[in-house]
């Protein structure tokens, strides 16, 4: 569905130069998401279900930095989707290291502008409470019957 896109040429760090770029290939070692779960102070899950539920996502998309050879896993989403009506966004992560940068703007308007190129208009997510505020600011909206759900209410024409 999406192509790996370049995010940002360059990001200045210590006066290095890292290279930030957007994947959206499935292929994603444990290990990679497992570093990035625990750097955002997820508990810690059973891998072999978390794998599963990448494996059966519709798409999902991970951020990266590289800086010379070494390549970390920055920034992750994933989605379920009917791939007509439908999509529901979950597992928003980015590292702490690289929050406050607008990264997970990007990630959600990117999978939002790339849904609504498909037809979906119906979208939601799920987040933990303490995260409401960030997705209010993106236009999804508290759902009461449930606490953790948003919704993306779709524009009227």
């Amino acid at each position: 569905m999406f192509k790996q896109k370049i995010l940002l040429k360059s990001f200045e760090k210590n006066k290095k130069i890292i290279y930030l770029y957007v994947n959206n290939n499935h292929i994603l070692k444990t290990k990679d998401i497992k570093e990035l779960s625990l750097a955002v102070g997820w508990s810690n899950r059973n891998w072999n279900k978390v794998k599963k539920a990448i494996k059966n996502s519709s798409f999902i998309i991970t951020l990266w930095y590289r800086f010379n050879i070494r390549k970390q896993l920055v920034g992750f989403l994933r989605v379920v989707s009917d791939n007509t009506f439908n999509a529901i966004i979950w597992d928003v992560m980015i590292h702490p290291r690289f929050q406050k940068k607008k990264l997970g703007k990007f990630l959600i308007d990117y999978t939002v502008k790339e849904l609504k190129k498909k037809g979906i208009q119906n979208i939601a997510l799920f987040s933990y409470q303490k995260a409401i505020n960030f997705y209010s600011r993106l236009s999804f909206k508290f759902s009461r019957s449930r606490k953790e759900a948003l919704i993306k209410k779709p524009r009227k024409f």
